[in-house]
């Protein structure tokens, strides 16, 4: 049911899109939304998508994409016919890196998918990574990311690089390692727990005024809503607080999108 709770909503913003159907050109303007194909767009996208939900998606008024398979795979030749379907079905795509290789600093893979899929014309942008600095293994993106970005922008100087921050600080940390941030700030529900900030609802506001801040108002902001249920996604040995055991309700989506579009995000996106 919630799946179309966020169709639903997403629809509303139908008016704000501009999915283009010819090769991609992206031109960015600074904190506002970027060109495509001449256009300004507005992203409304959703996370870890299937080639068969994807026309599902486009008439629901989501005009961009993403699958988690290019961060889990190596290979490249897979992705063709998700970008294709994506294309087909008038759709714009987030194309990942292969995660252990960007961490590793080890770029011949990436180079290697670059090369195959700079010119598709469903690419807006290449993400290289999810939430750097809460992996404690690495050098929680100090060194890689900022690697990963000038690899990537040395390899295809046409498309944007974004990433997904889930910290405060990472706004100041990463500004230097995407041309589009995006924060992925899960306020539901706005009740503390010993893990988390309990910041609630007007957390939002808070990423994107650090954004803001860290970039001189130079770069675009995405915003990340929650769209699941906490107790689906964590191992069963992880405790969850039982008010966390639920979806976001229809007026929690909407108040986490137009709070984030009233505070300057120039798109929303859906995990």
């Amino acid at each position: 049911m919630h799946r179309y709770l966020v169709l639903g909503l997403c629809s509303l913003l139908g008016a704000l899109c501009a999915a283009g159907h010819g090769q991609s050109v992206v031109e960015l303007r600074g904190d506002k939304c970027p060109l495509v194909d001449g256009r300004p767009f507005f992203a409304v996208g959703m996370y870890s998508v299937g080639a068969e939900n994807l026309q599902m998606l486009a008439a629901a008024g989501f005009n961009l994409v993403h699958t988690y398979g290019w961060e889990g795979q190596a290979g490249n030749d897979w992705g063709k016919y998700w970008l294709d379907a994506a294309h087909q079905s008038g759709l714009k795509a987030l194309v990942g890196l292969y995660r252990p290789h960007v961490k590793a600093m080890q770029f011949e893979g990436s180079a290697k998918r670059i090369e195959m899929y700079r010119d598709h014309p469903a690419l807006l942008a290449w993400h290289t990574m999810d939430e750097p600095a809460w992996d404690k293994d690495t050098d929680m993106g100090k060194d890689y990311m900022p690697a990963a970005y000038q690899f990537v922008r040395e390899h295809d100087p046409t498309h944007p690089v974004t990433a997904v921050t889930c910290h405060f600080a990472d706004p100041a940390r990463f500004e230097n390692a995407v041309d589009i941030m995006q924060a992925d700030y899960y306020p539901v529900p706005p009740i503390p727990a010993d893990w988390y900030s309990g910041t609630g609802f007007r957390g939002i506001k808070m990423f994107v005024d650090n954004w803001r801040k860290a970039c001189g108002g130079k770069k675009p902001f995405w915003f990340v809503c929650q769209a699941f249920d906490f107790s689906l996604m964590k191992e069963k040995s992880h405790q969850i607080a039982e008010e966390w055991k639920r979806f976001p309700t229809l007026d929690e989506l909407r108040t986490m999108t137009y709070t984030a579009i009233a505070s300057g995000a120039r798109g929303v996106l859906y995990w």
